[in-house]
């Protein structure tokens, strides 16, 4: 999956390759935060359970790279819907 959110990034949103490889830096964390199996985590991630996610990962990263990580998990989000999953 995350070989397709490259290239997505990389095509569909023409992202930087430094863009890319800070997203891709992120996204493991949030989708091993939604548990195995990732289809079963991904039907029952509600919005306090994307919140929980992303707070772990920003107490796992220094302050500073709080909007990094933000904009790496939407960016995931907005991958995970377009792509129906």
């Amino acid at each position: 999956m995350l070989e397709e959110y490259r290239q997505y990034l990389r095509a569909e949103r023409g992202a930087a390759e430094r863009t890319i490889g800070d997203y891709l830096l992120y996204a493991p964390g949030f989708v091993a935060g939604l548990g195995e199996p990732l289809e079963a985590g991904l039907v029952s991630a509600d919005g306090a359970r994307v919140l929980g996610i992303v707070s772990a990962q920003l107490r796992r990263h220094p302050p500073r790279s709080a909007p990094a990580v933000v904009s790496a998990d939407r960016a995931l989000l907005r991958f995970l819907y377009l792509a129906g999953k």
